[in-house]
């Protein structure tokens, strides 16, 4: 009887430990995650700002493959999508249909042209710009497609949890 009370408890314990462990895992792999795309996004919020907003410069970069979406009936908003692969490692060929099968996680850059007014206009700046100047307006998410099938060509379709979020903009002037 003492040795099934024994074997009862060790039982118990064991599964404990394991439920303890399989936690640990989680948390170790989602703060890896959130690490890996906050430094990934500031990375293009630093493109972005390097290249001043414009995503055409940004796509040619040298270590960067990516693809440019373009909203045909607005100009001055495009899209740009990079793919990552469960390490990390930037997808040398996102338009391919076998990389985007590999692909796990994915920024998407969504950098759009408006008035400066309207960008700045809960600063303490907004009282010094005129309704003529410009801004480019950038927010860009890091998303894990893991558990998402096939990447679909509308990007905006894609549903994937959000790991981080992270928003720029660039003050062009007047053009």
């Amino acid at each position: 009887m003492e040795i099934i009370i024994v074997i009862l408890f060790f039982s118990i314990s064991s599964a404990v430990c394991i439920q303890l462990f399989t936690k640990a895992h989680l948390l170790s792999e989602s703060s890896v995650n959130l690490d890996q795309a906050t430094m990934h996004a500031q990375s293009v919020a630093e493109l972005f700002w390097g290249c001043s907003g414009d995503i055409e410069a940004m796509s040619i970069y040298d270590n960067l493959d990516s693809i440019i979406i373009s909203n045909d009936e607005n100009i001055d908003v495009h899209r740009m999508l990079i793919l990552f692969d469960k390490d990390w490692n930037i997808i040398d060929t996102p338009t391919n249909d076998d990389a985007r099968e590999t692909a796990c996680y994915m920024i998407i850059a969504d950098i759009e042209k408006k008035k400066a007014l309207a960008v700045y206009a809960d600063t303490e700046y907004a009282s010094n710009i005129s309704e003529d100047k410009l801004a480019y307006d950038c927010t860009i998410n890091v998303t894990d497609i893991r558990k998402v099938h096939e990447i679909p060509a509308d990007t905006k379709a894609i549903t994937g949890s959000i790991i981080y979020t992270l928003k720029t903009d660039y003050y062009l002037g007047g053009l």
